[in-house]
């Protein structure tokens, strides 16, 4: 039984692994289905193996099914896309938005500052939400979905900043991390190409 049990904890670290993994997403057709290419492999390579020693139908397609969901599981969409992960309002776990977070221990005057650093934020926050939800944009922009570009990593880490900064509630901190969010944000969508 400890077997079975070290082999489980095994498979669900290797998937845990597996989603922080970036990866290329592709859209099937015009839907809005979104498969990763190692999904797509398994898919396929399941569906002509089946092919190949001439199977019943009904085989043929379960062996296809398995393919796909082998394929979810060992090559998943990464959780830094939040492309099939409920739309915007999350990104890797985390809330897109947390109206009043950090603005509960500020001063009168502090909070008009903080509330427009705020809105600001929201708005560079779902620029680049875009490129992860719009199945176009991945296609066209996959470098702003892709962590392990020097850019984007450090788009996404002066991101975690202004999220950390904004739950702190320091106005002067908080406007400066947005700042460099949004210059940030800037170099990653040159680097990618964006118009």
């Amino acid at each position: 039984m400890s077997n079975a049990g070290e082999w489980a904890a095994r498979l669900k670290a290797f998937h845990e692994k597996q989603l922080d993994r970036p990866r290329k997403l592709y859209r099937i057709g015009r839907t809005k289905m979104v498969v990763t290419g190692g999904q797509a492999a398994s898919t396929a390579g399941a569906a002509v193996a089946f092919v190949a020693v001439d199977s019943p139908g009904w085989l043929l397609l379960a062996a296809v099914a398995g393919g796909f969901f082998g394929g979810k599981y060992l090559y998943p969409v990464p959780r830094n896309s939040a492309a099939v992960r409920g739309g915007s309002s999350a990104v890797g776990g985390h809330p897109m938005v947390g109206a009043g977070a950090g603005q509960a221990h500020l001063s009168l005057p502090d909070a008009p500052e903080f509330a427009a650093t705020a809105a600001r934020y929201d708005l560079l926050k779902r620029r680049w939400l875009s490129y992860e939800v719009d199945p176009q944009k991945q296609l066209d922009y996959p470098a702003m979905c892709d962590a392990s570009l020097p850019a984007t990593s450090a788009m996404i880490k002066a991101m975690r900043v202004a999220d950390q900064a904004r739950t702190a509630g320091d106005p002067a901190e908080y406007k400066l991390a947005v700042d460099r969010f949004s210059q940030a944000l800037l170099t990653a969508e040159q680097a990618a190409g964006v118009p």
